[in-house]
């Protein structure tokens, strides 16, 4: 069976824009600079990105320390999207630690005492979050990030004015992924945040929206060791979630891991976009990751890249593929064997069309199918190149009351 990429992003965290520090500044501009140049000219086997994923810390202080930080984000994300062929539709971003800003904190009596009392674990944050005025306490930390998250990523449901959010996708192939955003930035506030953060059951109740046919991608900021709440959310997570983005920790890897109920979660820590400062000791790093249908049924490939001092430029992270190849393979078990379970007796008649047609394509160019009564259809386009291959998206439409089943 011939492999087949079905959705494809670049994972993008911990850019850090706008540090204090002028020689910090001028560095970042080097390596965000080098970090588009690569994404414009990426390696012969990597497939072509469809999305832009960031998980958290896209600016230093949140606007905090200087009103220029999500201005230069935009720009530099734009450009970034254009030398992929992207939009800014095309981008989905979570916030981090950074983007809080911490001053509002620090000025108001009323603001400080929830926060302490939320970290404390003296009150929930569900009860925060459900309430209009600590509510709006909590997002008024995070206003200058919402404002410039409101420009990306339009076919998403959000939920308590915008602080986490879902956006359902059918990329290729009939596939439907649901990216869940998360947030566990909330109760940031300083470097004793480990342990004191909470993601809450409104916030994981999102996540179980999802349906059994959704592949669900989650993101978010703080790997889940750093939550209060943590033996909770990781049920949730493992149970619902298929793959788990993050960054924070400024260390990369991707692991497969598997629960004692069988629940398996292949999980991706992204490296730091940026490393501002001298103690950071695992350098610049971002990657691509890529959905693929396999013999094996989904997996998914992640293609890690890390910023090499000798040549200053990205280069593959060697310490983070498998051997022999330059990228790291996860088999997605858990969605795999969903879709092998027996469906459940349909409660409505299914039939089967067959349909023939020769028709002559070229880069761009779609045709439609007209499938029984011609109320449903068959949309084809042929969309992009990946190792020197036409890519055929196939989209089913269904108007009709009637279940279609098609093969091809």
């Amino acid at each position: 069976m011939a492999e087949q990429p079905l959705i494809t992003w670049v994972h993008l965290s911990d850019i850090h824009m706008g540090p204090p520090k002028s020689s910090d500044r001028w560095d970042q501009r080097l390596v965000i600079g080098q970090l588009k140049r690569h994404l414009s000219n990426l390696p012969q086997d990597v497939p072509p990105p469809d999305l832009i994923l960031l998980t958290g810390d896209l600016a230093f202080s949140g606007n905090g320390l200087s009103s220029k930080e999500y201005r230069e984000v935009e720009k530099w994300l734009v450009d970034v999207a254009s030398a992929l062929s992207l939009t800014s539709s095309e981008i989905y971003m979570v916030p981090g630690n950074h983007d809080i800003i911490r001053s509002v904190t620090e000025r108001d009596r009323d603001m400080r005492r929830l926060i302490r009392a939320l970290r404390a674990g003296d009150e929930s944050i569900d009860e925060a979050l459900d309430s209009d005025i600590d509510g709006e306490r909590i997002r008024s930390r995070l206003k200058s990030f919402l404002e410039f998250d409101a420009k990306f990523g339009k076919q998403r449901m959000a939920d308590a004015g915008g602080l986490f959010w879902y956006a359902d996708l059918q990329p290729r192939n009939s596939l439907e992924v649901r990216l869940v955003g998360l947030n566990t930035a909330l109760l940031s506030q300083d470097d004793s945040d480990k342990g004191s953060l909470s993601l809450g059951k409104r916030q994981i109740e999102w996540l179980t929206k999802a349906e059994a046919q959704h592949l669900v991608v989650l993101l978010t900021h703080h790997p889940l060791g750093w939550l209060k709440d943590e033996k909770e959310a990781r049920a949730w997570v493992r149970k619902t979630a298929d793959i788990f983005l993050s960054g924070h920790t400024h260390d990369a890897e991707s692991n497969s891991l598997r629960g004692g109920g069988g629940h398996e979660l292949v999980e991706v820590v992204a490296g730091a976009v940026h490393a501002t400062g001298e103690t950071e000791p695992s350098g610049h790093r971002y990657s691509v990751q890529s959905v693929l249908q396999t013999s094996n049924g989904l997996e998914l490939r992640v293609w890690p890249f890390k910023w090499s001092e000798e040549n200053k430029d990205f280069r593959t992270d060697v310490d983070h593929v498998n051997e022999g190849r330059a990228y790291a393979q996860h088999v997605l078990t858990k969605w795999n064997e969903r879709r092998l379970r027996p469906p459940r007796s349909p409660s409505r008649t299914s039939c089967r069309e067959e349909h023939s047609e020769t028709i002559a394509l070229e880069l761009g160019d779609s045709h439609r199918i007209s499938v029984g009564d011609g109320a449903d259809r068959i949309e084809l386009t042929l969309t992009s190149e990946w190792q020197g291959k036409p890519i055929l998206r196939l989209k089913y439409v269904k108007e009709s009351d009637v279940d279609q089943t098609t093969k091809g």
